[in-house]
């Protein structure tokens, strides 16, 4: 078992997963979004940040759930892009040193899954596989 940096818990279908902190920016309001054709379902439109174009994907289709009520967008940083991840919540940010379980292929978006006290156990996201997940549906 190894332990962690800090992540932040998001809630996305009604689970809690958890994003590196190092790879969000920002948590804000979803707003207005631009419909654009796609063949991803995920995707939900696009919107402005700071004066470019931003796509936002609800992350429970991206987990293979159905979307839930979003609440709020997190802006990532996914390889220097910019990509939102609707979720029905953003709660806290858990602090490191957590201990980490290794994921298996049960979770195939998950790179370890912190166990939190009380014995709470959360997914920590992959984002690189997700990312690689839309390449796949898209092509």
């Amino acid at each position: 078992m190894s332990t962690g940096g800090a992540f932040l818990l998001v809630r996305a279908a009604g689970r809690l997963v958890g994003i590196a902190v190092e790879a969000v920016i920002e948590v804000r309001e979803p707003g207005e979004l631009g419909a654009i054709p796609s063949l991803v379902p995920a995707l939900r439109g696009v919107t402005t940040l700071r004066g470019q174009l931003m796509p936002v994907l609800n992350l429970a289709v991206l987990l293979g759930a159905e979307p839930g009520p979003s609440a709020v967008v997190v802006v990532t940083d996914l390889g220097g892009r910019r990509i939102g991840l609707e979720v029905e919540d953003a709660d806290i940010v858990v602090g490191a040193g957590m201990p980490l379980l290794s994921a298996d292929e049960t979770l195939p978006w998950a790179r370890a899954i912190a166990a939190l006290p009380d014995q709470v156990y959360v997914p920590l996201l992959d984002l690189g596989t997700l990312a690689a997940r839309l390449t796949e549906v898209s092509t």
